[in-house]
């Protein structure tokens, strides 16, 4: 039995259609009806039934559906683990970023390992920073730098930066004269965050909803959207030090809202045993560990 149908089946069962399990599967719908009709004579029974145009399991199908969950599952992790070895062995280093975090840190202070050590960090992926923790958690990568805080229990994590975050303010604004801001000077203001996706924007909403502060708060996926939202003086612009540093303007300033905190850890799984050239990379990051007050 070709392991591949496990996947194919518990696809074609959530999606109940072979047009939409083919394209999730990259597949031609006929291949995947063969591929179904193979399984069905190997096991020497019918599985799965077209009922009004959509797919539904027979009662065989049901009990095929239990174990294919599990051998699904159980083949992913299996895949991931034979990256993860090979890659150890190669003396490669995956690294996995919540998004924004390599921008911060710099590309250079990262890759700057592979100048020193014989091993190469590679960076698999740059996702929201929920998603790279549960990423890390299941075994997508050896290493992640996710924001604060981390919440899986699954994870050493190791701070490698403590923060807060600014607030690009347009010139013409009178909070702009302010040295910095707080909860209380947002009351009433328009206010532009990254989107729900990012945990600080939830650290933000709970800051100002325990403060009794109202605002009128929109999203965006791109910080330079939010940037010009102040510099338009349509409102108040959240963002970080490296984005107030890098975006250089006689028409915003950018001012520290320190009851806001920002930050990012060093993580990997607990139950992962760190090879010499995983050790190095860990006391390489640290030694690049930044506080502000």
């Amino acid at each position: 039995m070709d392991t591949k149908i496990f996947r194919y089946f518990t696809v074609l069962e959530e999606q109940r259609n072979f047009s939409r399990a083919a394209q999730e599967l990259y597949l031609s719908p006929q291949g995947l009806n063969s591929a179904i009709r193979r399984l069905e004579g190997e096991v020497g029974q019918p599985l799965i039934e077209v009922r009004n145009g959509a797919v539904e399991l027979t009662d065989f199908g049901r009990v095929f559906s239990l174990h294919a969950c599990e051998m699904a599952a159980s083949l992913a992790g299996l895949h991931a683990e034979i990256d993860a070895l090979a890659a150890r062995k190669a003396n490669n280093i995956r690294i996995g970023c919540a998004t924004g975090v390599l921008g911060y840190l710099g590309e250079e202070n990262l890759f700057a390992f592979n100048e020193r050590d014989r091993a190469r960090i590679s960076v698999v992926e740059e996702v929201p920073d929920t998603l790279c923790e549960r990423h890390l958690v299941a075994g997508a990568y050896d290493f992640g730098l996710i924001t604060n805080p981390v919440e899986s229990p699954d994870l050493v994590c190791l701070s490698l930066c403590d923060d807060f975050q600014f607030v690009w303010v347009n010139k013409e604004h009178p909070l702009s004269a302010r040295d910095e801001l707080s909860s209380a000077d947002l009351a009433g203001q328009a206010v532009m965050t990254m989107d729900r996706s990012y945990k600080n924007t939830g650290a933000l909403e709970r800051l100002l909803a325990s403060a009794g502060v109202e605002v009128d708060m929109s999203y965006s996926g791109e910080m330079m959207r939010i940037y010009e939202f102040a510099r338009t003086n349509r409102g108040l612009g959240i963002t970080c030090r490296n984005h107030g540093e890098s975006v250089g303007s006689n028409t915003v300033a950018c001012l520290p809202f320190r009851g806001l905190k920002w930050g990012y850890s060093l993580c990997y799984r607990k139950d992962r045993l760190l090879s010499e050239a995983e050790a190095s990379f860990v006391d390489f990051m640290l030694a690049r560990r930044r506080v502000f007050a």
